[in-house]
């Protein structure tokens, strides 16, 4: 068993491919949600799709993100 894995990692390592190529990217296992505000309730929401306030049914706005607003988080 071990001489497999062996085999197998040494096979990643002569390609010059990472272990990581099969995994799946940190936006393709996180499902996409947005920040929506609701200037009446002074309430924000995290949603995946949100038109109204569910608490007072007015309409509510996207909160933009930090790379909409030209902030970098990347810690560069």
């Amino acid at each position: 068993m071990a001489g497999r894995i062996l085999k197998q990692l040494s096979g990643y390592i002569d390609r010059g491919d990472s272990a990581d190529a099969d995994r799946p990217s940190r936006e393709e296992t996180n499902p996409s949600v947005e920040l929506y505000s609701c200037t009446a309730c002074r309430t924000t929401y995290i949603q995946n799709d949100l038109e109204t306030c569910p608490n007072c049914e007015q309409r509510v706005e996207s909160t933009p993100r930090f790379d909409e607003l030209g902030i970098r988080t990347g810690g560069r």
